[in-house]
């Protein structure tokens, strides 16, 4: 403790100590000291000291303003005091109401952080939600697509079959066509033979001799198992003769160059070379990648 703090002690000790021996002169001059101390116990108790010695010597008068001094300060420590215990109750009441609000805050930062994450949380399983839901239409219609895809790969090959067998079926009804035609057996690369016997054909010389009448049933046969072959190609190029159409139908059922040789009685190169005339010239075909047999076969 401060030695200023301790002076009104001592001053008060004084005054004790010089009542004990009964020199009161030196007492109540010490506590009178003492009384008007800023230390309010200690005033107080001074003055209480005062007024039992104030008393004790006679002195009702002075005994009587000591009391009231003594009084008044009992009184105004008291106040002081309460003050102090009213302001450590704001104070601590303060400190209270500063703490609950800290905890009120934290408590609105968890609600908001956990708020904060449910929404996170919500949003995250409304996407994988969404995203699920979009990844198995998304597999559905793969699987509709691939479906589609086997079912039209399906019906192709299913068509395809049928094409070939309708092509089968074309070809021979053709060649029973064919067959028919009074000039069949005439032409050697309208029958099936053997590679041996084309390469002896081929050797061999000979004039193939055709009617008007088997010429007539060479275009009507080719015309039956072509769509109107001759009448299409006439349509298409009305300055084609009867001849020309003849050679055409003859190219069309894929006669060998050596038959149409044997058959207009001119060379192999003179066929090529009427081939080229008659593309260039009576059909106005300029493709060089093309040939007139190419054309032909697809018209």
């Amino acid at each position: 403790m401060d030695n200023r703090q301790m002076v009104p002690y001592y001053h008060l000790a004084k005054g004790n100590l010089w009542a004990g021996i009964n020199e009161y002169d030196s007492a109540s001059t010490y506590y009178r000291i003492a009384s008007m101390s800023l230390n309010r116990w200690v005033a107080a108790e001074a003055s209480r000291r005062l007024k039992l010695l104030y008393s004790s010597l006679g002195k009702d008068s002075c005994s009587f303003y000591s009391a009231l001094a003594a009084n008044e300060h009992l009184v105004n420590e008291l106040r002081r005091e309460e003050g102090v215990e009213s302001r450590t109750k704001y104070e601590k009441a303060k400190l209270e109401n500063e703490l609950n609000r800290l905890k009120i805050d934290k408590q609105r930062r968890e609600i908001w952080l956990l708020s904060l994450g449910l929404c996170f949380v919500v949003a995250f399983a409304a996407s994988y939600i969404v995203w699920q839901r979009r990844k198995r239409q998304m597999y559905k219609q793969l699987w509709r697509e691939q479906s589609l895809r086997l079912s039209q790969t399906e019906q192709l090959l299913q068509q395809s079959e049928e094409l070939s067998i309708l092509r089968e079926k074309e070809s021979l009804l053709r060649e029973s066509l064919f067959r028919r035609m009074k000039s069949f057996h005439k032409i050697p690369s309208l029958e099936k033979e053997e590679e041996s016997t084309e390469e002896e054909n081929d050797n061999q010389n000979r004039r193939i001799a055709l009617s008007n009448e088997e010429w007539e049933d060479i275009r009507q046969t080719v015309d039956g198992s072509y769509d109107n072959f001759s009448a299409r190609l006439l349509e298409a190029f009305p300055g084609l003769s009867m001849k020309d159409v003849y050679f055409c139908c003859l190219v069309k059922i894929n006669v060998s160059i050596k038959d149409l040789s044997d058959i207009y009685c001119i060379s192999r190169t003179s066929i090529s070379r009427k081939k080229q005339r008659m593309k260039r010239d009576k059909l106005g075909l300029t493709e060089n990648n093309e040939t007139l047999d190419d054309f032909l076969r697809r018209f």
